[in-house]
């Protein structure tokens, strides 16, 4: 399930609104392998696409997309999308009108679809309470923003400590771990999408605390569906907004591993930089198999990147996960950790593994004669996989420096 939103939608004066179309398909294209269906939620928007723009994306829509498409269903739609889409498929595809289910509030959807995968923007919410009763409102609100998860929408530090000195989560761990061993020549990795309700209920086991079974949840497409809702949920992305300006900077670089590893992962924190290691190890272990499972290190960037930004801009988001484009970065970054693993990473890989085990080791010890302090004294802080002699004190600049 994919959402819309059309209030996100800037003005057609400030944007190319071609050049965003382009995203948008190589994105779908991704992701459209399987069925699926889209939640567009029209409400609260300022600028809606014209009529000819309408019909031209439609006309670009891949086979795929179109076929594998189960429902869309248009949350709160006024008088203008309504008669676009109705005519639309009149006129171009009544098989596109079938699946068309229109839904006049939150609370509605509430009865089509999980909602509890869905991020409402506010300017959706606003709109929402002036269409259905107040009490249905709170009760949507209270359904999808009190639950607290323990091991799914969390820090990092506080899930693995400010210095890291906890570990990767397991869930981090279990996946890449399953997937290596049951499924690295599996096609479609990442790509192809298991049935969404196997995917729910292995996030269930491990806020729970329990062990998912993979194999009987339908294998390893849930195990990577998994990981890449692990790291889509976390509060804060794995690269900030604040970082925006640093990561553009990747397109002018004559050295593209050089700048990650010098003016980017020393800008992140410990606990990032450990979780973006076991990750881009594990990509870099599928495409060694890409002969079989098709799996490039295009493809992984084009479904992976995504998943490392979130911000107040969903189209600036977007425009970053762009690869090779100036003005994007966080696509070439990702393809460029893909690829070159050994050369950001390696340099520090027995450091990063010695100093995580033992801050785990001696922080066990510990257990049960009252609480350790990831900065006491008698905690090792977990080395940051990117600290390397070759790295100068020029070269590596503070945090600061990074997000101006």
């Amino acid at each position: 399930m994919f959402a819309f939103y059309c209030c996100n939608l800037p003005a057609p004066a400030a944007v190319n609104y071609d050049k965003l179309l382009d995203v948008l398909l190589e994105r779908l294209d991704a992701v459209s392998t399987s069925e699926y269906s889209l939640v567009l939620f029209a409400g609260g928007a300022s600028h809606y696409p014209t009529w000819s723009w309408t019909l031209q994306a439609y006309s670009r829509l891949s086979r795929n997309i179109r076929k594998n498409l189960k429902a869309l269903y248009v949350v709160h739609p006024s008088m203008w999308p309504k008669f676009l889409l109705q005519t639309m498929g009149m006129i171009v595809s009544p098989k596109f009108a079938s699946k068309l289910v229109w839904v006049d509030n939150l609370a509605r959807l509430q009865t089509l679809v999980p909602t509890e995968k869905l991020v409402v923007p506010p300017a959706v919410l606003r709109y929402n309470q002036q269409q259905e009763a107040p009490s249905s409102f709170l009760s949507f609100s209270r359904k999808t923003t009190t639950k607290k998860a323990t091991v799914f929408e969390e820090d990092l530090d506080v899930l693995m400590g400010v210095d890291g000195s906890k570990g990767c989560p397991q869930v981090i761990l279990d996946c890449a771990q399953f997937i290596r061993t049951q499924g690295l020549e599996t096609e479609g990795l990442f790509r192809k999408a298991p049935a969404v309700t196997a995917v729910q209920e292995a996030k269930r086991a491990y806020n729970e605390g329990k062990q998912p079974d993979f194999d009987a949840l339908g294998g390893v497409h849930v195990a990577c569906a998994l990981l890449k809702l692990w790291f889509r949920e976390l509060p804060e992305p794995l690269i900030p907004a604040s970082l925006y300006p640093t990561v553009r900077e990747v397109e002018k670089s004559p050295s593209k591993v050089d700048f990650i590893r010098m003016r980017l992962l020393p800008s992140l924190s410990i606990p990032t930089q450990l979780v973006m290691y076991e990750l881009f190890s594990l990509l870099h272990d599928v495409v060694a198999h890409q002969a079989t499972n098709l799996m490039t290190a295009v493809n992984l960037t084009i479904v992976w990147s995504p998943n490392f930004v979130k911000s107040d801009n969903a189209v600036l988001d977007i425009g970053m996960c762009a690869i090779g484009v100036q003005g994007a970065g966080i696509g070439t970054i990702v393809k460029t950790c893909v690829e070159e693993f050994d050369a950001i990473f390696g340099e520090s890989i027995g450091t990063l593994r010695r100093s995580n085990s033992l801050a785990t080791s001696v922080a066990s010890t510990h257990d049960g004669e009252g609480e350790v302090d990831g900065e006491g004294a008698n905690v090792p802080q977990a080395a940051s996989p990117v600290a390397s002699p070759v790295a100068s004190p020029a070269a590596s600049p503070t945090r600061a420096d990074s997000a101006q």
